[in-house]
């Protein structure tokens, strides 16, 4: 969740979410490193009428669950 931004402008919804992962394992003759990393960036156009105030975002277990409400 520390590495998820949801921004809306406009009428614009923006997600973005980065990930780094290393790993490191040494034995007594040799070390080995690697890294993970990655970041994606998602926009969607919002409904005419929905309000950014009301939109909620909640994660568990590695999923991100936005609620749109859409207006009468």
């Amino acid at each position: 969740p520390k590495d998820i931004t949801v921004n809306v402008v406009g009428d614009m919804l923006t997600i973005r979410a980065s990930r780094q992962e290393e790993h490191e394992t040494k034995k007594r003759d040799f070390l080995h490193r690697e890294f993970r990393y990655g970041a994606i960036e998602r926009l969607m156009t919002l409904p005419h009428g929905v309000k950014a105030e009301d939109i909620k975002a909640s994660s568990s277990d590695g999923l991100l669950q936005l609620t749109v409400p859409m207006p009468a």
